[in-house]
């Protein structure tokens, strides 16, 4: 049942953007929609690092107003991953891992009257051993002659984990719900400042199906056990951000976020992004740049120990739960090369980053070190 029901929202997924997208078309060639503002955009990243992970991301978007004040949009992302990480290779597979993910993304978006919107989308996603099925709904409103902006944004996700390979009964229930409220402030005609928090609540098999933990007994033996975690898992994010023009070129954004959640883990993550706007109204030039810091889960540990011939109770390998901090940034372009045929305004953006994390009390990997390279173009029609 499981199987013929993972199979037919598959299915259904795939026919709804196939059908969606359609519609965009169609109703946005319509003469009747001439004046109607539409835009498609593909983007490309290519990821790479010292653990052998590498990931090849494209994804292709189209929005555009079908109706008056109503919007519909449509976008399908692809990852190719391979990998032969220390994880992979000491718990999954000697030889690493190759695996494809999928996600679509479809929704609406209508402006009820001036200022407030009401939106809504459906994103399935899927891989060999991991099926995501999440629908979001939206509600946002302008005050105070627009300068306010006040959202909430409420997500269900229904999720199954498991196995490459393994029987289709064997998959695991995760469900998450998640809460966004957000806060805009238009501060001058300079400076625009944002308040966001979000809580979450994730319950269900929250732990890895591949990831093994060496449990040392009292002997000096030691044996391999699978990682459990608690079932449920509660986080609360909460972020500020500014953003500020200087001049007419030259403008700076800065955002810190503050993460904790039941496991024990607490997060801060610093980023600022200067951008200029050169001498030529086609280029904009970008430099960004973030820090990151976190703490380990109450249960995590570097060596596991036991007196007697109980397991822990709680047992992880996965150094995203381990004590760590990371720095990333670099430099990034946008050119618009204007009205070019039918198009309105096609841009073109790229973009480079180097990344570097270290790790604390994880035994196969110490530090990572990794480069990301991006390139997109958008254009409206």
């Amino acid at each position: 049942m499981r199987l013929q029901l993972a199979k037919g929202a598959r299915s259904l997924a795939v026919v709804l953007a196939v059908v969606l997208a359609v519609v965009l078309a169609i109703v946005l060639a319509l003469p009747s929609a001439a004046t109607a503002d539409g835009r498609a955009a593909t983007w490309l990243e290519v990821y790479d690092d010292d653990d052998g992970l590498n990931v090849i991301s494209s994804q292709v978007s189209v929005r555009g107003e079908a109706l008056d004040g109503v919007e519909l949009s449509a976008s399908h992302e692809v990852d190719v991953i391979s990998a032969a990480t220390a994880d992979v290779i000491s718990a999954a597979s000697p030889r690493g891992y190759e695996e494809n993910r999928h996600g679509l993304s479809f929704g609406a978006q209508w402006e009820i009257e001036e200022g407030t919107i009401l939106s809504a989308r459906f994103l399935p996603s899927w891989e060999v051993d991991y099926r995501s099925q999440a629908a979001v709904l939206g509600f946002s409103r302008e005050w105070v002659d627009r300068r306010l902006t006040t959202s909430i944004t409420g997500r269900l996700s229904l999720d199954e984990v498991g196995r490459s390979g393994s029987d289709e009964h064997a998959f695991k229930d995760v469900n998450t719900v998640a809460l966004g409220l957000r806060l805009g402030w238009i501060a001058s005609r300079y400076t625009l400042l944002q308040a966001n928090y979000e809580p979450q609540r994730s319950k269900g098999y929250l732990s890895d199906p591949y990831r093994f933990v060496d449990i040392l007994w009292a002997n000096g033996n030691a044996v391999s056990a699978d990682e459990v975690v608690p079932d449920k898992r509660i986080r609360h994010a909460m972020a500020v951000s500014v953003r500020h023009a200087f001049t007419e070129e030259w403008f700076l954004a800065g955002n810190y976020r503050f993460y904790f959640d039941s496991w024990g883990m607490t997060s801060h993550t610093g980023e600022v992004e200067l951008q200029h706007a050169t001498g030529w109204d086609d280029i904009v030039l970008g430099l960004s740049a973030r820090a990151y810091r976190q703490s380990a889960a109450d249960f995590q540990k570097s060596t596991y120990e036991t007196m007697t011939d109980t397991l822990p109770q709680y047992r992880t390998s996965d150094k995203m739960l381990a004590e760590s901090w990371s720095v990333l940034g670099g430099p990034r372009a946008e050119y618009s090369f204007g009205e070019l045929a039918f198009l309105k305004d096609l841009r073109l953006a790229m973009k480079f980053e180097v990344y570097k994390q270290r790790f604390k009390g994880i035994a196969t990997i110490k530090r990572r070190f990794a480069k990301t390279a991006a390139l997109g173009a958008s254009s409206e029609f």
